[in-house]
């Protein structure tokens, strides 16, 4: 799912991650690369919802701030966290201003390849015209 999630329909796509999550809750991977692959590719998910469909994408976001995410995986979290806001913004709950404080917070963490990265998503989320679903 990492590089096609953007070609899966927004239902298969929540249904795929539900599984993988309920999998990451009873922890049936067995090293750490595959725990990480698979959270990876839940947030992958995340970030294609959000554009095609917010109203699952919140309903995923919630189930992924139920799961722990282990430090040396915080990338995840931090992205996790500033998706939460680029949602926010595309649902219209919050301004662009917040979202721009936070990327900037990220590049005074020195965290510049994430700001970077989703600096490009907000600006993608700012120029999509279609409907909410």
């Amino acid at each position: 799912m990492i590089n096609t999630v953007f070609l899966y329909d927004s239902k298969e796509l929540y249904s795929i991650s539900i599984r993988i999550l309920k999998n990451l809750n009873s922890n049936t991977f067995n090293d750490f690369q595959e725990y990480y692959y698979a959270l990876s590719s839940v947030i992958n998910a995340l970030t294609a919802l959000i554009i095609k469909n917010p109203k699952l994408a919140s309903q995923l976001l919630t189930k992924i701030e139920k799961v722990s995410i282990p430090k040396p995986i915080s990338y995840l979290k931090i992205r996790t966290n500033v998706l939460k806001y680029l949602l926010d913004y595309r649902l219209g709950k919050t301004d662009e201003k917040l979202i721009s404080i936070k990327l900037e917070n990220l590049k005074w963490l020195g965290l510049t390849d994430i700001a970077k990265d989703l600096t490009f998503f907000f600006n993608r989320i700012k120029n999509d015209r279609s409907p909410l679903s």
